[in-house]
């Protein structure tokens, strides 16, 4: 049975205020790396627009569903139809805009619409993304670094930038998660 009316408002009313600013933030984040792919791509369909705005804003309705994985894929073709420079510094907005909108659908689908996140596990979150997003500009840079140099690729050296990386973000996390033990 469908609810009437007054009984949809009365859910709404009940969603928390950071919930909205949450929403607000991955429709924000979807819809922005949409416009952003498609402006330097040299074109905006406003039908991929549309999708994408629609999409992020059911899967902020309903994050616990598959709807953000498709608003990340549309984005994702989107920037594989019109970019013509896979290492150009779009790369690193977009993936950084996909970010934060799969990031904020994350923890919206981990609390009921009517909960409020603390501030120590929102600096968590945001902690996390900072570090995936550091790694990915690292990892951005590595590849813009190769590139510049024209030399050929070397596996062993790229396997072993990959490495230092990874040990780089563990210590960073290790540090962060002792730091927090001996509060």
């Amino acid at each position: 049975m469908r609810p009437d009316g007054p009984a949809q408002l009365r859910r709404l009313l009940r969603v928390s205020p950071q919930r909205w600013l949450l929403a607000a933030t991955a429709v924000i984040a979807a819809v922005g790396t949409s416009i952003l792919v498609g402006v330097t791509g040299g074109g905006l369909p406003p039908l991929v627009l549309a999708i994408v705005g629609a999409l992020a804003v059911t899967a902020t309705a309903r994050p616990d569903t598959h709807t953000a994985l498709v608003v990340v894929g549309v984005v994702v073709w989107q920037w594989l139809v019109v970019t013509d420079d896979p290492t150009g510094p779009v790369v690193v907005a977009t993936a950084l805009g996909l970010l934060v909108f799969h990031t904020t659908i994350a923890l919206m689908a981990a609390a009921p619409v009517t909960a409020t996140f603390g501030t120590d596990l929102l600096l968590r979150w945001l902690a996390r993304a900072a570090v995936v997003g550091g790694a990915t500009v690292a990892t951005w840079a590595l590849v813009l670094l190769m590139e510049t140099r024209r030399a050929d690729g070397n596996a062993l050296l790229t396997f072993a930038g990959f490495v230092v990386a990874l040990i780089f973000v563990v210590m960073l996390l290790a540090r962060a998660s002792a730091s927090r033990s001996t509060r």
